[in-house]
């Protein structure tokens, strides 16, 4: 068996903070958006994600690897955003074994309000309290370690 190498004091506490800020930050987003505009941070990033593609459409394979979420976990969000009528599945056009989920009309006049706030809350929780520098260091960490989860995805 390979001994595993402890935290150092450094290591200890960076781990301990990220653990935490990732357990709070996204019970904090989640309120917020619920309280404001009746729609889940996961609903908000399907509608997000969908209105910045090319035609307004993804498959549904393409929209769980976006946005983080294991397919049948898509599924049921997608499904609760087409019985709102802000989203609609159907067969992709190329391979029927695949759905396709377009933003529609109704869809897409949520996604402004509910970006502000998410904007709003991400100025008061995190950039009203760091610095510029601050800002792009922890965008080039998080980006690393976002490829880096991406390319081991176990998510189910």
């Amino acid at each position: 068996m390979v001994a595993v190498r402890p935290f150092d004091t450094v290591e200890d506490h960076a781990w301990r903070a990220l653990v935490h800020v990732a357990d709070l930050l996204p019970r904090h987003l989640e309120n917020e958006m619920e309280d404001a505009r009746r729609i889940s941070v996961k609903e908000f990033a399907i509608l997000l994600h969908l209105s910045e593609s090319a035609n307004s459409t993804l498959r549904m394979s393409a929209l769980a690897a976006n946005i983080g979420l294991s397919p049948s976990r898509t599924t049921r969000v997608v499904e609760t955003l087409r019985r709102r009528g802000w989203v609609v599945k159907s067969a992709d056009a190329t391979d029927g074994r695949a759905t396709t989920v377009a933003i529609t009309d109704t869809g897409r006049e949520q996604v402004g309000p509910a970006y502000e706030v998410q904007v709003e809350g991400a100025r008061r929780i995190l950039f009203d309290k760091i610095s510029r520098e601050e800002a792009e260091t922890l965008g080039r960490i998080l980006r690393r370690l976002s490829i880096t989860l991406s390319s081991e995805d176990r998510v189910d």
